[in-house]
């Protein structure tokens, strides 16, 4: 009597770990379910506005390979951002009397061009303001010739598993976003970064890149952002 009853605790004890043990293997991590509760809440959104009649689907398109190339600003140094995805969906709708398109990509990849500023011989950095003016980031730096300094940019490139792009806002939302940051010479986009050594790294729930309230700049914030720095 004694071994059958020691026997059940042994197979209810191991029913209940084995319980644990795929509720632990099929939990989804907060990060990407925090990022998902924002997009279903931008989906929801949709869904309502579409059975009040505020929104109507005119169309969907399905893409493979999609890539986009973006320029930021309208004064040179332009930044750039380069990205594309394995697959996409390119949406078309119609809220009130304005048209809108947006196209969901999965698998993301792409590059950003944070910064683009020029040094001198001895390391000080220099940038365009507003209207147009070279000036030096700190006090150290004095007033240059542009044919005697160096272009440089700070970039970085990114992974992320969905992102969403808004052809009438200009803004593009990544969700569960890895990146990782470099600095080199020159303003040419920068695709192969095999030979340069990573500044900074991190992760981030969420990441938003969207033209800045000076069109010479791009603003780009991330949610529950986490970094390293090399």
């Amino acid at each position: 009597m004694n071994h059958r009853k020691k026997y059940l605790l042994y197979l209810i004890a191991l029913l209940v770990l084995l319980s644990v043990s795929i509720v632990r293997a099929y939990r989804i991590p907060k990060s990407v379910e925090k990022a998902y509760e924002k997009e279903r809440e931008m989906e929801f959104l949709d869904h309502l506005q579409r059975k009040e009649k505020k929104q109507e689907d005119l169309g969907k398109q399905q893409r493979k390979t999609v890539v986009k190339h973006l320029y930021f600003g309208d004064k040179k140094p332009r930044p750039q951002v380069l990205f594309e995805g394995k697959k996409s969906e390119l949406a078309f709708m119609k809220k009130s009397a304005q048209s809108e398109v947006k196209e969901t990509f999965e698998e993301v990849s792409g590059i950003i061009q944070e910064e683009l500023f020029y040094k001198d011989i001895e390391g000080n950095e220099y940038a365009f303001d507003k209207e147009g003016t070279l000036k030096a980031k700190n006090e150290k730096g004095k007033e240059q010739n542009l044919s005697k300094l160096t272009p440089c940019q700070r970039f970085r490139t990114f992974q992320a598993e969905r992102a969403v792009y808004d052809y009438h806002k200009g803004i593009l939302l990544a969700y569960t976003v890895f990146f990782w940051t470099y600095e080199k010479e020159g303003h040419e986009l920068i695709r192969d970064v095999s030979d340069l050594s990573c500044k900074m790294k991190g992760e981030a729930e969420s990441m938003i890149l969207r033209q800045g309230k000076e069109r010479s700049k791009m603003e780009c914030a991330a949610e529950n952002l986490h970094i390293e720095v090399s």
